[in-house]
């Protein structure tokens, strides 16, 4: 017998071959518009996601801005009333001195 390197091809081989590429298309035509709506459901998901943290952010900063402007405003008051404690002991210091006649205690200074 001697050995010939004709290949002969299978009519069998080319009806699979065929049929894997029909199944193949197929899989494609149905699985890819299903992976379209898995991708932009994801998507949707990762957007709204980040909406919320935007939100929370958001929150928490306009919540730091109002314990901030409380604590000035109390800082403030304090500050107020230790420069009219001050004025009071100087008042009283240059009335005693003789230097500033006695205003009456409803007088609005």
């Amino acid at each position: 017998m001697a050995l010939t390197s004709t290949a002969e091809v299978k009519p069998g081989c080319i009806g699979v071959g065929i049929g894997l590429l029909v199944i193949a298309v197929l899989a494609w035509m149905v699985g890819y518009p299903q992976y379209r709506v898995y991708q932009q459901r994801l998507a949707g998901e990762a957007a709204l996601a980040e909406a919320q943290s935007s939100r929370q952010v958001a929150i928490l900063e306009a919540r730091a801005k109002k314990e901030s402007a409380i604590s000035l405003a109390e800082a403030e008051v304090i500050r107020a009333e230790g420069a009219a404690k001050a004025n009071k002991i100087l008042q009283d210091l240059a009335r005693r001195a003789g230097r500033l006649p006695s205003l009456p205690a409803n007088s609005g200074a």
